[in-house]
């Protein structure tokens, strides 16, 4: 599904980054947790921060995170979406908030 989404477009194969920010360090430019993922991958960065959502992490390339919420066919599959991005994290396992 990462795969098919178009995710490594903007996030690299193995999620190390691309025009926008890694998923497999540590930093998390909103949250890690999975309520701000999972709102940030169907709203949008923009729609995140409509939603009082603030940038809590910085990185040196953060492009705006487009909506994936109409590709995403449900709650469940959404979820798988970020159980596999779980599994590229290679940060601090101090860091893991799931």
């Amino acid at each position: 599904m990462f795969q098919g989404k178009g995710c490594p477009g903007c996030h690299g194969g193995s999620g190390g980054g691309g025009m926008c920010p890694p998923i497999s360090n540590d930093i998390w430019v909103y949250g890690s947790d999975d309520d701000t993922l999972f709102r940030l991958i169907t709203l949008d960065s923009d729609g995140l921060q409509k939603k009082s959502f603030i940038r809590i992490g910085m990185e040196n390339i953060v492009g705006p995170m487009p909506p994936f919420g109409e590709l995403i066919k449900s709650d469940e599959e959404l979820f798988e979406l970020l159980a596999y991005v779980r599994t590229l994290y290679r940060g601090s396992p101090s860091r893991v908030n799931w």
